[in-house]
């Protein structure tokens, strides 16, 4: 090797370049920008409680299945503590048979982002599906809408 300064100063001067873009990497990170469409984590995750606490709460799901055009007063218990959670929230909801909708969803924010999250709600004892001789009462579509209010 006839020239080892010009090399050495070659490798020094890539060792520069990973040095500053590692400085640049870590100075500024780049963070998970939410795409279009995706449902952010904190409402995802409270649909999925409110959700689960449905179809596993047999007093939840006789009160959806019972709910013929009354007040939904009983849902709205449900869902307001795990709302209230985050006052930055909204939420609205509809329960619908096959043939007609019994509460419709109210007030939802044509301006804003609004999250869908929909469950079939079925009759929780097999004696009692086959006893009901109308199966649009078997099961109904519970729909939950979420919101931030910002």
């Amino acid at each position: 090797m006839v020239n080892k300064k010009g090399f050495i100063r070659i490798v020094e001067a890539i060792i520069a370049v990973v040095v500053i873009f590692g400085f640049i990497l870590i100075a500024f990170p780049q963070g998970k920008e939410q795409s279009a469409g995706e449902t952010p984590y904190e409402i995802e995750q409270t649909q999925a409680r409110i959700v689960e606490e449905i179809t596993n709460n047999v007093e939840y799901r006789r009160c959806i299945l019972n709910l013929s055009g009354g007040s939904p007063g009983c849902v709205d218990t449900l869902i307001k503590p795990h709302v209230a959670e985050s006052s930055a929230m909204s939420y609205s909801f509809e329960i619908t048979n096959t043939s007609s909708t019994l509460v419709s969803a109210k007030n939802r924010p044509l301006d804003k982002d609004v999250y869908a999250k929909t469950v079939v709600v079925s009759v929780d004892d097999v004696l009692i599906a086959n006893a009901i001789t109308d199966s649009q009462k078997r099961y109904y579509k519970f729909t939950l809408y979420l919101w931030y209010n910002i």
